[in-house]
């Protein structure tokens, strides 16, 4: 029998598949919500990564590029231009890269997890058809804040495996996560095609 957490990972990807596959297949491609798009690739790429070199640490890349997604996509700098934004995305990477880690990436966690919960405020706060999307960036905001009680975990330096807490922490992840994408699916004409 196959292990959950396996099964969670696999409809994670499956559920991000049928995401960017509709996206690519729709009439009209463009979106006010780039950063799901986005986060779907990321989580796409970097099950690619793990697979194609599973001895070699790439456990920060996810952490770095979510961040930066949320943090060009939803911060201060939103209503930039593309042509601008990119060029801030680029370097919210590269120094979260540099960061290692650090203080740095767990601030960047901290600002993704509050514009993303300022997204899910303001969606309440407008429109009825903007209220029944909320729930995907209140989601997003919880896996976010999975995906960083997991960074934590992995850098304290105390025994984390033969914790009697893990079976507790493994169920929230792997409820999280795919919860997550399949809201995400289920709301997509919502999201992309409004």
């Amino acid at each position: 029998m196959l292990p959950l957490s396996f099964i969670s990972e696999i409809t994670v990807d499956v559920f991000n598949f049928i995401i960017l596959i509709r996206f690519l297949t729709s009439k009209k491609t463009t979106s006010n919500h780039s950063e799901i798009i986005l986060l779907s690739a990321l989580n796409l790429s970097n099950t690619l990564l793990y697979w194609l070199f599973p001895l070699d640490n790439n456990f920060l890349f996810f952490h770095i590029i979510s961040n930066a997604i949320y943090i060009s996509k939803l911060g201060p700098l939103r209503h930039l231009a593309y042509s601008t934004m990119i060029p801030v995305f680029i370097l919210i990477t590269i120094l979260l890269t540099y960061s290692k880690g650090g203080y740095i990436l767990k601030t960047s966690y901290c600002l993704s997890i509050y514009y993303l919960v300022s997204k899910t405020i303001k969606q309440c706060k407008s429109n009825n058809k903007n209220i029944k999307t909320s729930s995907v960036y209140i989601l997003l905001s919880i896996d976010h804040f999975t995906a960083f009680i997991i960074l934590i975990m992995k850098g304290i330096s105390t025994n984390w495996h033969q914790s009697h807490y893990l079976h507790y922490f493994n169920f929230l992840a792997i409820t999280i996560f795919p919860l997550t994408f399949i809201v995400i699916n289920a709301k997509f004409r919502r999201l992309f095609l409004n």
